[in-house]
């Protein structure tokens, strides 16, 4: 499955929009798993921490937006855009990606 950003597949000719997909998954990325009492002291593990969460999060939804597209019998996502927002608990992000699955020649 293809997955870009860019609105054309370079040198594919796009035949058909199926349609516009998304995919959203929830994390919390400053969870304190793997962490030991003193790192909860230390600002950088804190913040690697979170960076760990907050990428497995995004793989994540990747993975969920090539599963969307398969099941359309789509080829590739194309026009790929990515947002993250903070949810009222101000702990946990939403990650969305989204795209325009299509198929071409």
């Amino acid at each position: 499955m293809l997955l870009t950003t860019t609105n054309s597949i370079q040198g594919k000719l796009i035949n058909n929009y199926i349609g516009i997909i998304t995919a959203t998954v929830y994390v919390k990325p400053n969870t304190s798993k793997g962490m030991s009492f003193m790192d909860h002291f230390k600002t950088e593990k804190i913040y690697e921490n979170a960076e760990e969460g907050i990428e497995a999060g995004k793989k994540e939804a990747f993975e969920k937006l090539a599963i969307l597209a398969k099941e359309k019998q789509a080829m590739a996502v194309i026009g790929i855009s990515m947002d993250m927002e903070i949810t009222r608990d101000g702990l946990t992000r939403a990650i969305s990606v989204m795209g325009t699955a299509v198929s071409y020649e």
